[in-house]
C-alpha cells in the first residue's frame, strides 16, 4: 500500500471513530446506560478493565443498538477492526502453541539426553567392576585334616 492509501485510512479510521463518540447511550436501559457512560468516561486502562463487567446479554444490546444508530459503512468499518484483532489474536496463539511444542521438545530432550548418560554411567560401572573381579575358579575340595593320634606320653630325659 502506497502512502497516500496509509494516509487516507487513518484520516477514515479517525473520522469513523470521531462519529462512534457520538453514539447515544440513552436508546440502551437505563441501567446499562450509565454503566456504558461510565466506560466512555473511563481513562483507558481503567475501560479496559471494565469491559469484564459487561455480559453478553449487555455487549449484544449495546451491538443492537450501535447497529441502528450507524450506516452500513460504518459498521462495516468496526467488522475491518474486529476481524483485524481476530487475526491478530490467532497469530498470537499460533506462537504460543509454537513456543510451548519447542519446550515440550526441548523437555523431552533433556529427558533423553539424560536417560542416555545414566545408561552410559551404568555400563560404565559394571565393565570396570568386571574387571576387577577375578575370573570364576572352581571351588577346591577341601578335606578336613587327618586326625591325629594322640601323642604318647612317654618319659622325659
Amino acid at each position: 500500500m502506497n502512502m497516500t492509501n496509509k494516509i487516507l485510512l487513518v484520516l477514515f479510521l479517525s473520522a469513523s471513530a470521531a462519529n462512534a463518540a457520538d453514539f447515544d447511550v440513552d436508546v440502551l436501559p437505563e441501567s446499562l446506560a450509565a454503566e456504558t457512560q461510565k466506560f466512555f468516561a473511563a481513562e483507558t486502562g481503567r475501560a479496559r478493565a471494565q469491559m469484564a463487567a459487561f455480559s453478553d446479554e449487555d455487549l449484544q444490546k449495546i451491538t443492537t443498538a450501535f447497529k441502528k444508530a450507524h450506516p452500513a459503512s460504518e459498521q462495516r468499518l468496526f467488522w475491518l477492526i474486529e476481524e483485524s484483532y481476530r487475526r491478530n489474536a490467532e497469530r498470537v496463539a499460533a506462537e504460543r502453541i509454537r513456543f510451548l511444542y519447542i519446550a515440550v521438545l526441548l523437555a523431552l530432550g533433556i529427558i533423553a539426553a539424560f536417560a542416555g548418560l545414566t545408561y552410559a554411567q551404568t555400563r560404565k560401572l559394571k565393565h570396570s567392576t568386571n574387571q576387577q573381579l577375578p575370573v570364576a575358579v572352581a571351588p577346591a575340595s577341601v578335606k578336613p585334616a587327618p586326625k591325629r593320634a594322640p601323642a604318647k606320653k612317654g618319659k622325659h630325659k
